[in-house]
């Protein structure tokens, strides 16, 4: 995303809205192995390198301001991790009065090159997840309390489909074919339940 400041400043708001902690979450989905100390250094790189654009109070942040004077923070709190836009250095402001969100389409066309190409500060590329994470985020968004009922394979696999097939499943590039073998399903279920 390469827009000046003046691209920037006319910039509607998003087309589909997504808060700091619902953008952390989408992640921790995906990735539940990441630190969010890392989640958090991948969105201060994707703002940074202008992959992903910030509001603040329905405001589109300028790209000079974003790319030098905010550091997106992680932190584990009584009900969840949380993200936040803080600056960087010594500018102080009242973070109660500022509500930032991401372009959740943004957020989602990065999700699938950020287990490689962020880390490693590349331009975002679409990689295809593997079978047995497309399972465990299905999973994962199904049963969120983790109680994966004891059902056929098949019937769990059209459940694993409508969740990866889903608006969700879409934005967060799961939808890929092929889709997860019931070997894989069967698996990743042993996994989750033991």
């Amino acid at each position: 995303m390469a827009e000046t400041d003046t691209e920037h400043s006319t910039t509607p708001g998003p087309s589909s809205s997504i808060s700091l902690n619902g953008a952390l979450n989408l992640i921790l989905s995906l990735r539940p192995d990441w630190a969010i100390d890392r989640i958090a250094q991948d969105f201060t790189n994707w703002v940074r390198g202008r992959y992903c654009r910030l509001w603040c109070n329905g405001n589109l942040v300028p790209a000079s301001f974003s790319s030098t004077s905010l550091v997106m923070v992680a932190k584990e709190e009584v009900d969840g991790p949380h993200l936040d836009a803080v600056p960087a250095g010594g500018i102080g402001w009242d973070p109660m009065a500022y509500t930032f969100e991401f372009d959740a389409d943004e957020i989602g066309a990065l999700l699938p090159a950020s287990a490689t190409a962020s880390r490693q500060q590349h331009e975002p590329e679409k990689r295809r997840q593997p079978q047995s994470d497309r399972v465990r985020w299905a999973l994962r968004r199904k049963f969120p309390d983790g109680q994966i009922p004891s059902v056929y394979t098949s019937t769990l696999e059209k459940a694993i489909i409508e969740e990866l097939t889903s608006e969700a499943g879409k934005k967060a590039g799961m939808d890929d074919k092929p889709y997860p073998s019931p070997d894989v399903i069967d698996r990743v279920r042993k996994e989750l339940s033991s």
